[in-house]
């Protein structure tokens, strides 16, 4: 695998494995199709090509099927749902594996490397079996199962696996239970307790997890009658107690996105009501807490509005934000929370990374009009844009060459359909159906494919393209009918249409309190001042002088320290009393740790 051009250019893309999808429609039911593939210099080598026939039996169960999910990390094995049975099968042999006649299945998912069937069924009272059944693949044997009442699509599956199938977690009250994931039937191996749960998270790592390079399971519960919302995370081996804690207010949800490399943690939490009255649909923020080092911060960007998606490079170094009031603003972020790079700002509110994180696709879904843009991240560069309007769902090919935008049924009614396009945003292929209810890649591993740059000959027909467009910009006159005056709105909608242009930016480092801003904001006008001034005759200040004066300045920070540390001794007293306290004094305490360090940091 490489990124350079040199090694690019010998990759034989016939050797590859063609990339193939599935689809679920109303006239053809379950369809398994091989997708398109393109040379290295973009010329097209093979078509959209339907390949059920080569599965055992698929032609038998596939009109009467409900749904069908891929093993998410390998796509090795492929589970179909219909009215009667449960079917599963190998991606490589195209065989029949597993069939578990069961009529009232509601949902499946397959752990990431296939080897266990999830399914969940309606709870019935006085049922003999549970209702939440773990199947293992290679000989149909339940290994685990449990009552779970309700079925949630947002925290489905409920029964979670490291990408490796080492560790499994099972969410129950107060508490999440762990089990060898090849080896469920063997018991709970450990209780993570943590009052009032209600989202959970297991990270990887490679091989067998050790001290040095545990597992880490992160938790979430959310505020309750005026008690902040909290995560945590454990390490598995550790301690029972959690190696990271965090408070939030305003946080009745959360989503709990882990670095691919295991050591960040994002968390994005969500209010149903926006209590500034910016938004009607709720309030989200970002934070970001460390798992290898005691660092967190709250990620900001410089506009005014809620966060609308959030994104880890696969790579696992960086993560995209976008953010703010439309059109919103995206930015890509490293891992000490500082801003790196600022993107075009427009009307944009989902980010899709590629497998290898060369390509970055922001789409504007939804309630927007499916506007997209395709990035280069490597070069920092815009390689072409795209608009799929009406898209429900959307996805990259597991090479990074294509990217497919799906119409589906029920949240369409009419255009359903998937259509396919180029890394860089050029439509190869559209197919319509009359419902549509779901279009998925196959995966792969990520070594599969290498990780191949932009083609040479799109290199230079995008340098091509920006010289004629930036031509015709200047050019370009909008046309007014003779004394006509301007139009100064229309000129703000196409400015706000069009956004502000992509640029680097300075690390922001962590973001300031208020209190902080305003000392910031004193100092300048101080210096400020003194620049004014002129200064005495025969006067110059010594290095003696200027030494005494930052001298000055952290004795003064000292003091101002030691005043906020024992403002915290009082609230602990006040606590260890049974004293309620208010949302600040919750605040100071949270601080503590922070102030402590930097007061020693400044005393030494």
């Amino acid at each position: 695998m490489s990124g350079g051009n040199s090694k690019a250019k010998l990759v034989n893309v016939a050797e590859l494995p063609r990339p193939e999808l599935c689809l679920h429609s109303r006239a053809e039911g379950v369809v398994v199709a091989g997708g398109p593939v393109r040379a290295q210099d973009g010329s097209l080598i093979h078509e959209f090509e339907d390949i059920s026939s080569q599965y055992q039996e698929l032609s038998n169960v596939q009109t009467e099927a409900k749904s069908f999910q891929y093993s998410s990390e390998n796509g090795n094995v492929l589970a179909v749902l219909n009215q009667s049975s449960v079917y599963v099968y190998d991606n490589e042999t195209r065989e029949l594996k597993l069939k578990i006649p069961k009529t009232d299945v509601k949902v499946v998912a397959l752990s990431p490397l296939g080897s266990f069937l999830l399914t969940w069924t309606r709870h019935e009272k006085d049922a003999a079996e549970g209702n939440l059944i773990v199947w293992r693949v290679i000989d149909g044997e339940k290994v685990f199962q449990t009552y779970e009442r309700n079925y949630a699509e947002a925290s489905w599956p409920a029964v979670k696996w490291t990408s490796n199938e080492e560790l499994s977690g099972h969410m129950v009250k107060n508490a999440v239970h762990l089990y060898k994931g090849q080896a469920m039937e063997e018991g709970i191996i450990r209780k993570v307790s943590f009052e009032r749960i209600s989202a959970f998270s297991l990270s990887t790592t490679p091989g067998p997890a050790c001290d040095d390079f545990p597992f880490r399971i992160a938790v979430f519960k959310g505020e309750m009658k005026g008690k902040p919302a909290k995560a945590a995370i454990f390490n598995h081996p550790g301690s029972d107690s959690p190696v990271r804690t965090k408070s939030f207010f305003r946080a009745e949800s959360a989503s709990l996105l882990w670095s691919p490399l295991g050591n960040g943690l994002l968390v994005k939490t969500e209010t149903s009501v926006d209590v500034t009255g910016g938004s009607y649909y709720g309030e989200a923020q970002v934070y970001l807490l460390r798992a290898d080092t005691d660092y967190d911060c709250k990620i900001v960007v410089k506009k005014e509005g809620s966060f609308q998606d959030v994104a880890w490079s696969p790579k696992g170094r960086e993560f995209v934000v976008i953010a703010g009031k439309m059109p919103s603003l995206a930015v890509l972020f490293n891992l000490k929370g500082d801003a790196v790079f600022q993107f075009s700002e427009a009307h944009r509110n989902t980010i899709l990374w590629s497998p290898h994180g060369r390509f970055l696709c922001l789409g504007g879904f939804g309630n927007l009009s499916g506007d997209m843009d395709f990035w280069d991240i490597n070069k920092k560069a815009i390689m072409g844009s795209a608009k799929a309007t009406c898209a429900v769902d959307f996805s990259w090919s597991p090479d990074g060459r294509h990217f497919m935008t799906a119409s589906l049924s029920p949240r369409m009614k009419v255009d359903n359909g998937i259509t396919i396009y180029t890394y860089y945003g050029e439509k190869v292929l559209e197919k319509k159906y009359t419902e549509l209810y779901a279009a998925k890649w196959r995966p792969y591993l990520l070594d599969v494919y290498p990780d191949r740059p932009q083609s040479p000959s799109l290199k230079d027909r995008t340098k091509s393209e920006t010289k004629t467009n930036a031509a015709e910009k200047k050019t370009f006159v909008a046309y007014r009918p003779p004394g006509a005056t301007s139009s100064r709105v229309a000129d703000m909608m196409r400015a706000e249409r069009a956004g502000s242009g992509p640029k680097k930016m300075a690390p922001t480092g962590p973001v300031m309190s208020k209190a902080a801003k305003r000392k910031e904001r004193k100092k300048l006008a101080e210096a400020a001042k003194a620049a004014l001034t002129p200064p005495a005759p025969g006067h110059d200040m010594s290095l003696q002088q200027q030494s005494e004066s930052q001298y000055s300045d952290k004795d003064k920070t000292l003091r101002k320290l030691k005043k906020q540390l024992k403002q915290i001794a009082e609230i602990e007293k006040k606590k260890l009393v049974g004293t309620e306290l208010n949302e600040q004094q919750l605040g100071k305490l949270e601080k503590k740790a922070e102030l402590e360090r930097e007061f020693a940091e400044l005393s030494s």
